[in-house]
């Protein structure tokens, strides 16, 4: 199920957008539909937490996923990228915890800069 929010409609545009459209070497776009995870938000803020699969890392031989507890939703971003990176290894996290400090799997893969 996708969840309308203002995220979702403004990526619905974006994906209009981009259909319409080549790259300078004239290849279409192909858009692959990741869908929201319902809303979750911290208890103790009130703010929404950033639930996305596509926070994702792609590594040599692999994808790490996050997987946030919600069996539904990460059963069915599973599937996607099964089908989306069918020769890589797909091992999903659990990043909910991760959220709480303001990002995700991908986020904690980035450089450090140098003090």
């Amino acid at each position: 199920m996708i969840h309308a929010t203002p995220t979702t409609r403004r990526s619905r545009s974006i994906s209009i957008f981009c259909v319409q459209r080549a790259t300078p070497g004239g290849r279409k776009f192909e858009i692959i539909e990741i869908p929201q995870p319902p809303a979750v938000y911290n208890a103790v803020l009130g703010t929404r937490l950033g639930f996305s699969h596509l926070n994702f890392y792609l590594a040599n031989g692999g994808v790490i996923l996050p997987e946030f507890g919600l069996p539904e939703s990460d059963a069915l971003a599973l599937g996607i990228f099964r089908e989306v990176f069918r020769h890589e290894e797909i091992v999903q996290v659990p990043s909910a915890d991760l959220l709480y400090a303001g990002g995700n799997i991908h986020c904690i893969t980035q450089q450090e800069p140098v003090a």
